[in-house]
């Protein structure tokens, strides 16, 4: 696979003023959808934060510190003049899973999920105990599935295998033929289960063939990321083959450019023309965190990765920031 919705309102104004006692793919989807490691504490998955939590909306930015700690308003200003030119194209979502620590941009604006999807989908499937040795036979290719396509049709895999392809290689095919053998029922519980939101907003529900990718906004794919944390968390057999897939894929760039060189990142990205081009990912930081930016930027533009690059640098300093002393 090579390397690697829904627009957004106004943008931040003046984050100096910070709120008082908080701080402050690589796959090509050519159907149409719908419409070093540390072990991660247990949390618990939340949704939006409440006043309750001592969260602030600024200008779109929605920040969360429970204990009571000010985010640097310089890395805030900052942060928003890195969002500033990429107005109506991005959003993200920040999680600190041992804090709580949260930052959000626009998290519930409602994208395409592209191949993000196929994370949540494989955990689901791992967790509900599906038959790894079982094997299901290629009877039809899909676009954007440089990996299996290179073997014939009749080809049989297990699905342990189509697991591995769709993670690590974005394999369309790959997904297909999970969906087919497994169908969305159990699945879309799942995401209901965990709060997800944008396909209910959008009267979808997730079904075989059509529509199988689906809507997702960054809070929702946050959602997602702090349940696979608290599943690799467990260190199951299967739990492990997830995170190594994770932390393995083969179009690299974007969060895992960002990031990956400092700590080990588990992500899993998505593409699809130019109304989708994301990556959610965990990160082993020493207090590690989900980190999801969803945006409608140019695919594998330099420009569309720098914004990525340097959200996400940004993130991770106010993060060493909020944990330093």
């Amino acid at each position: 696979m090579k390397k690697y919705g829904v627009r957004l309102g106004s943008l931040l104004l003046c984050v100096a003023l910070l709120c008082t006692g908080c701080g402050g793919t690589g796959d090509k989807e050519t159907e149409t959808t719908g419409t070093t490691t540390t072990t991660v504490p247990t949390t618990t998955t939340t949704k939006a934060p409440t006043t309750t939590q001592k969260a602030e909306a600024i200008e779109g930015l929605l920040v969360n510190c429970p204990d009571g700690k000010q985010v640097d308003p310089e890395l805030l200003a900052r942060l928003r003049g890195v969002c500033s030119p990429y107005k109506y194209e991005i959003s993200f979502y920040y999680k600190d899973l041992v804090s709580g620590y949260s930052i959000e941009y626009r998290a519930d604006e409602i994208y395409q999920t592209a191949s993000v999807i196929k994370a949540p989908y494989v955990k689901y499937l791992l967790a509900s105990g599906a038959d790894l040795t079982k094997t299901l036979k290629m009877t039809k290719k899909q676009g954007g599935s440089s990996h299996i396509d290179e073997k014939p049709l009749g080809t049989e895999f297990t699905v342990k295998e189509l697991m591995e392809y769709a993670i690590r290689y974005s394999d369309n095919t790959a997904y297909y033929m999970l969906n087919e053998a497994f169908g969305f029922e159990g699945f879309n519980d799942y995401a209901d289960s965990l709060g997800i939101a944008s396909n209910a907003a959008n009267k979808l529900t997730l079904i075989f063939p059509k529509p199988r990718f689906g809507y997702l906004s960054a809070r929702d794919a946050g959602l997602y990321f702090e349940d696979i944390a608290r599943y690799i968390e467990k260190g199951s057999e299967k739990a492990k083959l997830l995170k190594s897939w994770l932390t393995s894929t083969t179009v690299t760039g974007m969060l895992a450019d960002a990031l990956g060189n400092t700590y080990e990142v588990a992500h899993k990205y998505g593409e699809q023309g130019t109304q989708a081009y994301h990556d959610a990912a965990i990160v082993y930081a020493p207090k590690p965190y989900v980190l999801t930016i969803l945006s409608t930027l140019e695919p594998y533009a330099a420009e569309s990765d720098k914004a990525f690059s340097n959200v996400a640098s940004l993130i991770d300093a106010i993060q060493t920031q909020l944990h330093a002393g």
